[in-house]
């Protein structure tokens, strides 16, 4: 009996090799370059590279769980993070191909007590960025809260909502805002009655035979041959895993495969037909005509003489790149799970290796040095009187959020909530810095005195906290 366990288990395990081996195509340049990337033992990436429709590189590196090390395999499931936007945008150009929405469309025809800010914000200010809305992810950040802190769709609309103002007037600026995609699952949501993974079931993912992708919308879903997020802590990987069930900007679950599926459509468009796939190809206008880089949730770029049309994506432990250069027919797929790799990066290396013949020559750009007196000098000490102006409790209803500043030893200290504390550093008397990202302009009053501030943290800006008297 032990003599036929031992037999069944060794084919069962030389199978499983054959399988894997039988799935992974080389181009061994390629597989060099991620071998010296990815160390035994470690979380790591699948690779793919499509050429005329078919794969000529298709391979996994690294493991897809450390607890048990399992290896990640070319059937593996991610998270793609950012570079879900497109199905996003895919399932919207399709609803106008229904004839079920406009892209013209004031969003609040299908977001209940959406605000008006002045200007109509209209759903194409979504689909390319350029509706001023603070990007919730920055929002997040301000009040201190990492990728695994846990809110509700509805947690997240109701912040939005929130929100006193723009950053800029729609259609005058581009600016990358998550907030915008998570609008428009909610406006599929309103216009189809059904959820948008349920939309894109049924009229993407299923008529194009992915069947292993799905917009993420409940975090306790089994996802079979799942791949784990990990980032890095202070001596060793730890697990990084989302338990939102936020989609739009993100969300999207799939394997290369599928993406394979999912490219070949932008040639066949066998989904969606031609009027779509231009919708979702051809970049975005500001009002007074300029083009911008975003189209259907993808970036419309030149690298090095070919048209590149890509995406990438980073959450929660996970790192995605696609890049399609369609003049070459050929694209390229990075999956990872792994906080050492920088998929866009490897991107372009891994183009410069299949597409080498087809690539103009590489431009050398000599970034010039700025002068010291051109930079933003962060000094040593914050004068007293500007201390003793700042410190006290701050509000801020649209983020429904506390901040702390205090002097402790001559210093000036700002807490967040109930979770950060972090030394202020001066640039200037209308400008100082939380932490690397986050900065803080006060507001001056007669006197000497600081009634509010207002704090930016990359595309999110002046979101306003005011002085709150305790004693009354």
């Amino acid at each position: 009996m032990k003599l036929f366990i031992t037999v069944v288990f060794f084919f069962a395990l030389f199978g499983a090799n054959i399988y894997s081996q039988e799935n992974e195509i080389v181009i061994p340049e390629i597989d060099s370059l991620l071998q010296h990337q990815i160390k035994e033992g470690s979380p790591g990436c699948v690779v793919g590279v499509i050429k005329d429709g078919e794969f000529i590189h298709k391979k996994a590196y690294g493991l897809a769980n450390l607890d048990f090390d399992i290896p990640l395999t070319t059937s593996s499931v991610f998270r793609i993070a950012s570079t879900s936007k497109q199905f996003t945008a895919a399932n919207i150009f399709l609803l106008v191909e229904q004839g079920k929405i406009s892209l013209n469309d004031d969003i609040r025809k299908y977001l209940d007590s959406f605000p008006f800010y002045g200007d109509t914000i209209k759903v194409k200010h979504l689909i390319h960025h350029t509706s001023g809305l603070r990007d919730y992810t920055g929002l997040m950040y301000l009040c201190g809260l990492e990728d695994d802190y846990q809110y509700t769709p509805n947690d997240l609309y109701q912040l939005t909502i929130r929100q006193k103002e723009l950053d800029f007037k729609p259609g005058t600026q581009f600016s990358y805002s998550n907030t915008g995609y998570f609008l428009l699952s909610k406006i599929v949501e309103s216009v189809t009655g059904t959820t948008l993974n349920e939309y894109a079931q049924t009229n993407l993912f299923t008529p194009l035979k992915m069947k292993n992708t799905h917009f993420h919308d409940n975090h306790k879903m089994i996802v079979k041959n799942r791949a784990y997020g990990y980032s890095y802590g202070k001596d060793a990987y730890e697990i990084s895993m989302s338990n939102n069930d936020i989609v739009g900007d993100g969300g999207i679950f799939t394997t290369l495969d599928d993406l394979k599926l999912w490219d070949a459509n932008f040639y066949s468009h066998k989904v969606g037909g031609i009027d779509w796939h231009e919708k979702m190809i051809t970049p975005g206008k500001l009002n007074d005509g300029s083009a911008i880089p975003y189209a259907g949730g993808l970036f419309i770029r030149d690298y090095r003489g070919l048209k590149k049309i890509n995406h990438a994506g980073w959450y929660a432990g996970f790192k995605s790149s696609m890049a399609q250069y369609p003049e070459a027919k050929t694209s390229i797929i990075i999956l990872a799970n792994s906080p050492n790799l920088k998929p866009p990066i490897l991107t372009n290396q891994i183009a410069q290796i299949v597409l080498k013949d087809k690539l103009a020559p590489k431009v050398s750009s000599k970034k010039k040095r700025l002068p010291d007196n051109a930079k933003n000098k962060i000094q040593s000490e914050i004068p007293k009187d500007i201390m003793k102006a700042l410190a006290g409790e701050y509000f801020s209803s649209e983020l429904n959020f506390w901040y702390q500043i205090f002097i402790k030893e001559d210093k000036l200290f700002c807490k967040r909530g109930n979770n950060k504390l972090e030394q202020l550093r001066f640039i200037n008397k209308d400008l100082l810095m939380v932490d690397k990202y986050i900065t803080l302009s006060p507001k001056w009053e007669e006197g000497n005195q600081i009634s509010a501030f207002t704090l930016s943290v990359g595309d999110s800006r002046n979101i306003l906290f005011e002085k709150v008297d305790l004693k009354n």
